[in-house]
């Protein structure tokens, strides 16, 4: 059986957790769209933020968390 340290189980519970995150905040976004409560465009942007934001949390935290073994 593989032991993982308490740090490395954080990061692959953020890693695993990811993907519905994403696809749940994009979908919500769209649905907004959809709506017409916002734009097209606004829609998209908000979708990239969403994006770069959520996986830039998960770099600092794992570059930060780094150094802290």
């Amino acid at each position: 059986m593989i032991r993982l340290s308490p740090k490395m189980l954080k990061i692959l519970g953020l890693s695993m957790s990811l993907p519905s995150t994403l696809l749940v905040g994009v979908w919500g976004i769209f649905q907004l769209e959809k709506l017409e409560i916002i734009g097209k465009t606004a829609a998209s942007l908000l979708s990239i933020t969403f994006i770069l934001t959520t996986l830039g949390t998960l770099i600092i935290y794992v570059v930060t968390k780094k150094g802290k073994s």
